[in-house]
């Protein structure tokens, strides 16, 4: 299982300094300028979320006892839970997959 290639999870992991874009990208998150559908940089915002909330799990799984593994759903949660009511700009992607 995966994260959910969402809209507040990039935000989160933004945030965090787990995930960095370019300064071109981050120039238009920070603008609120649409990112097209299936473009590159639509492609990188997704990726970098599935990619940083794997490798995070692992990481903090390896601070874990092996019965308290967590699975990457509930990282995405917290993420999620955490971050869904800030005021941190989100990239604008209009979609219907996610």
């Amino acid at each position: 299982m995966s994260a959910f290639a969402d809209y507040i999870v990039p935000v989160a992991l933004k945030v965090m300094k787990i995930v960095e874009y370019s300064e071109d990208l981050n120039e238009k998150i920070n603008n609120g300028i649409l990112i097209e559908r299936d473009s590159e940089e639509e492609i990188e915002v997704r990726a970098a979320s599935l990619f940083a909330t794997a490798k995070l799990t692992e990481a903090v799984n390896l601070r874990r006892p092996a019965n308290k593994a967590i699975i990457i759903p509930q990282l995405d949660y917290r993420l999620w839970k955490s971050y869904h009511a800030t005021h941190h700009p989100h990239h604008l992607t209009y979609t219907i997959m996610y």
